[in-house]
Parts: structure tokens; C-alpha cells; sequence
């Protein structure tokens, strides 16, 4: 799947990605913003190496798809430094857990 042929996906809002990332990257530190989400219906990490859009750098933060528990997945977006795993033919009750220090 093409990510452009969506317009729901960031690549809509390529203009709105770029300016929440650089607002990111002047205000936040990487150690205090992490994205937990569950409605991509997969299970997928990345550590911030993936999701830098900022003009300049510095606007990578942490990423975390927990989800579904009950239905089938789905591959969407990436790359994931940590890779996504995500079942489209069996549902196999997919979760995510996080500890914050």
C-alpha cells in the first residue's frame, strides 16, 4: 500500500508533521515524550530513530502501537527500529507493556 494514496495518514498532513516536529525538537527532550497509541491494530516499537521529522533534526521521539486484543492486525507505517508484529489472518490478542523510570 502506497502511504500517499491515504488521507488518513500523516502523509496528508505532511505541512501539520513538520511543524509538530519542530515544535518538538525546540521543546522536548526525548526523555520526557513517548507515544503509547492503539488504534493502528498492531504491536510496534521504535526508539525515536523513525519518527524525526523536524527541519532541522532533533524531533525523534519514542513510539508504541499496543493493539488488539480482539481482532486480527494490521501492517501500517513504519519503519520501526524494533519492528512490528501484527497478524492479519488470526487473532492472537496482541498488548503492549511499558515501564517508565
Amino acid at each position: 500500500v502506497n502511504p500517499t494514496d491515504s488521507i488518513d495518514s500523516w502523509w496528508a498532513y505532511a505541512r501539520g508533521r513538520a511543524e509538530l516536529a519542530d515544535f518538538i525538537a525546540a521543546n522536548v527532550t526525548r526523555r520526557n515524550l513517548v507515544v503509547v497509541s492503539g488504534d493502528a491494530h498492531m504491536v510496534a516499537l521504535d526508539d525515536g530513530s523513525n519518527t524525526d521529522y523536524a527541519a532541522a533534526g532533533g524531533g525523534g521521539f519514542p513510539i508504541m502501537q499496543a493493539a488488539p486484543l480482539h481482532t486480527t492486525g494490521k501492517r501500517k507505517g513504519g519503519p520501526f527500529s524494533h519492528g512490528c508484529h501484527a497478524t492479519q489472518y488470526e487473532i492472537i490478542h496482541q498488548y503492549g507493556t511499558m515501564a517508565v523510570e
